[in-house]
């Protein structure tokens, strides 16, 4: 299935994930780490983009970032050609170091920014590397509760309107949240356009409100329907409003 366009954020606000050409770790040391924390610094400032989250993951990355000036493929391009070239200097590789064009979703208000937010800081516990998102280096949220001197992110948009202890408690919340995941990153991943395109076709539903008022059997059977159709549980979720759990609950009945 050929790709779609990538969706524009009404407020330039984006989650990214640059991934590893056929999952290969893209950070051997943390030499490589520095090296893309310092290019993506700089690149914010030349290109001026805002950095709000960001997790360096071994052989993926997640950024959340807000664009005002150039388009986000034309930023972040810069940012990983710039990596890439160090990258295969460094260890003596030829070809491409990251996977096709990276994965984005839009981030269009404060609830969903908000998820972003928790599910970028903690990638590295769910992921099994810490217990707590405080003892992981390569990410953001040590910026957010002061206990790290790199200043990369933008953290005034959170903190203006929330207390540390309040971040942090709202950061460890167990949670459902459905964002944009590197599992939903396989080669040749289907867009959240191709898979808005789908669940219309199947349900006739053109939002996540009028997927919301079909009847539970109706749902039921589309879920089974959309899923069948290779749309994957985390782009559902988003795109109709229902929750991880209850798509899981509703496949399960029919195994």
């Amino acid at each position: 299935m050929p790709r779609g366009p990538r969706i524009k954020s009404s407020c330039g606000m984006y989650h990214v994930i640059l991934r590893g050409v056929n999952r290969q770790t893209i950070f051997e040391d943390e030499e490589d780490s520095e090296k893309f924390l310092f290019l993506l610094k700089l690149y914010s400032e030349r290109s001026g983009f805002r950095i709000h989250a960001w997790c360096l993951m071994g052989n993926h990355v997640h950024i959340l970032l807000e664009i005002v000036n150039e388009p986000i493929d034309v930023a972040l391009k810069k940012v990983g050609t710039c990596y890439a070239i160090y990258f295969n200097t460094k260890y003596q590789r030829t070809g491409h170091l990251f996977q096709g064009r990276f994965g984005s979703e839009a981030v269009e208000d404060e609830e969903y920014y908000m998820k972003v937010l928790r599910y970028i800081h903690m990638n590295p516990v769910k992921a099994g590397i810490c217990l707590n998102p405080m003892d992981y280096e390569y990410s953001s949220y040590r910026e957010y509760i002061g206990k790290s001197s790199r200043r990369l992110v933008d953290t005034e948009r959170v903190l203006s309107i929330m207390r540390i202890d309040s971040f942090i408690s709202f950061t460890i919340k167990e949670n459902d949240d459905a964002v944009l995941d590197y599992s939903d990153l396989p080669k040749g991943r289907m867009s959240d356009a191709a898979a808005k395109e789908i669940i219309e076709d199947i349900t006739g539903c053109r939002n996540a409100s009028e997927f919301q008022a079909l009847g539970t059997r109706t749902r039921d059977i589309a879920f089974i329907a959309i899923i069948n159709r290779g749309v994957t549980i985390n782009q559902a979720a988003r795109i109709t409003g229902w929750s991880r759990t209850v798509i899981r609950r509703t496949l399960k009945k029919v195994h």
